[in-house]
């Protein structure tokens, strides 16, 4: 309605993009403040590579993802339930990316071995939810407004949401490596691979 007054000069995809930005600018924020304080207590941390290798996971995606809504800037008509969709699914995102982040206390050792141990269950749930929820997101997006290169997403990310979940209830240490470096690779793809060019 302020449009069509000439009130204000914002498109659709503007509008909504700007929320999702400040959603995703959140979410990357928290991790580096985390990790921030990490490297100052570098010298009380027993380092976790599972730990390390989900939370560049996590940061891989929220990258790909932010680049991802680019594409969306042809859309001319912007539903309430496609963005709610949008908003549940980077809400997803800033879960992951805040249950993935330890406090660096002042005072004492930080485990991050113990930290995923205890913590990874949530943060894995989060991050799989996420990937669960881009599968339909991604279909309605390719194949409703034809933003083809969002559907070409699930290549990496259909696979991602079955090997995540499944890391909640693997126990072997080798099979949970295995599975956080497949999804480390997957989030590469994704962001290296499946992402179209800005343009």
């Amino acid at each position: 309605m302020l449009r069509d007054a000439g009130i204000v000069d914002m498109t659709p995809f503007e509008f909504v993009a700007i929320l999702l930005s400040i959603l995703f600018s959140i979410a990357i924020a928290h991790m580096m403040q985390s990790f921030a304080g990490l490297a100052r207590a570098a010298d009380r941390i027993r380092f976790s590579g599972l730990h390390a290798t989900w939370s560049l996971s996590v940061f891989v995606s929220v990258l790909a993802n932010w680049l991802s809504v680019w594409q969306l800037r042809g859309l001319e008509e912007w539903t309430t339930g496609y963005i709610l969709l949008l908003v549940v699914a980077v809400l997803a995102q800033y879960l992951a990316c805040v249950l993935i982040s330890p406090d660096a206390s002042s005072e004492g050792s930080i485990d991050l071995r113990a930290f995923h141990d205890k913590q990874g269950p949530r943060y894995l749930f989060a991050f799989g939810l996420l990937n669960i929820i881009s599968v339909p997101l991604n279909l309605v997006t390719a194949g409703l407004f034809g933003v083809s290169a969002w559907g070409w997403q699930n290549l990496a990310q259909g696979p991602a949401a079955a090997l995540t979940i499944a890391a909640i209830f693997v126990r072997p240490r080798w099979a949970q490596w295995a599975i956080a470096i497949a999804v480390f690779g997957l989030a590469v793809l994704y962001l290296a691979k499946l992402q179209a060019s800005i343009r």
